[in-house]
């Protein structure tokens, strides 16, 4: 096998992108490969931790780490995505942090120029930039919150913007679309390996809450989130369902108990209460739909 090695020169890790995954075998090597091909991957380390495969996922990652030192393979029993995230996260040197689905992949320049603008704008502590959702036979680009190109939120306008922010789910509810400041998150936040369903909104609320600003970016390159609404048998979707629906009520007891302490305003806590209830009627009317 022939490749171009990528040495890091003892440069420090600008950013640490933890990939984990479980039977990846179809996707991964694209998956790494749009993150490989970056011009500033010397700033960059990629942690993939192989939750438990029992496919040919391991080998794919091994066979990538020979021809590129800024990979990490990480391999783990099978214990859920959150594991594999915390693991990532103990085994990171980046100044800054972000997360990849295996089943995913970027746009070519997407890092290197989150990187560049990182490091023009070293106060930011949480920078949030742009998906579009990619299905079998459709492609679509979701639409920004702000229409600024560039917001920046402070601290003390969270409980201004915070809810709005809320209310538009897809801003807050994945790890993926953010980059977040090391010292921000770890060690003293990780993300609830209990919980299935709601675990990348409680790490991004605890993160939130936990940071100075918030800078959404709308940068050209997007995060490719692919999404197979046939890739599970009907039983499957059945268990996961329910699972999503005991999940979802400790999720929003967390996100009330949080909001009453940092924020107790009635209006917003009656908002959420109104959301929670909404997306428990989202989630019975779909258990319907396979039972």
């Amino acid at each position: 096998m022939s490749c171009i090695m990528s040495i890091m020169k003892n440069k420090k890790v600008t950013l640490s992108i933890i990939v984990p995954v479980y039977n990846g075998e179809k996707s991964i090597e694209k998956c790494i490969n749009t993150i490989l091909n970056m011009k500033s991957i010397d700033n960059i380390e990629v942690i993939a931790v192989d939750d438990g495969s029992t496919d040919n996922t391991k080998e794919i990652l091994n066979k990538l780490k020979k021809c590129n030192n800024n990979l990490k393979v990480i391999t783990s029993n099978n214990k859920g995505v959150s594991s594999a995230r915390n693991i990532g996260l103990h085994n990171s040197l980046g100044k800054y942090i972000t997360f990849v689905d295996a089943d995913d992949w970027v746009d070519e320049n997407l890092y290197d120029n989150l990187i560049y603008y990182l490091k023009k704008n070293e106060y930011i502590d949480i920078l949030k930039f742009p998906i579009r959702y990619v299905y079998p036979n459709e492609v679509k680009n979701i639409k920004e919150h702000f229409k600024e190109d560039i917001k920046k939120i402070d601290k003390e306008n969270y409980n201004l913007e915070l809810y709005e922010l809320y209310e538009n789910s897809y801003e807050l509810s994945n790890v993926f679309c953010m980059i977040y400041k090391k010292e921000l998150i770890y060690p003293q936040i990780e993300f609830r390996e209990d919980i299935k369903y709601g675990e990348d909104f409680l790490f991004n609320l605890d993160a939130i809450l936990n940071s100075n600003n918030i800078v959404f970016y709308k940068t050209k390159e997007k995060y490719n989130y692919y999404i197979d609404k046939n890739s599970c048998s009907r039983i499957k979707q059945k268990e996961r369902l329910y699972r999503n629906f005991i999940d979802a009520q400790e999720v929003y007891k967390i996100l009330y108990e949080k909001m009453l302490l940092e924020f107790p305003k009635k209006d917003f806590l009656e908002k959420i209460k109104v959301r929670y209830l909404r997306e428990l009627e989202i989630t019975i009317a779909k258990l319907t739909t396979v039972l």
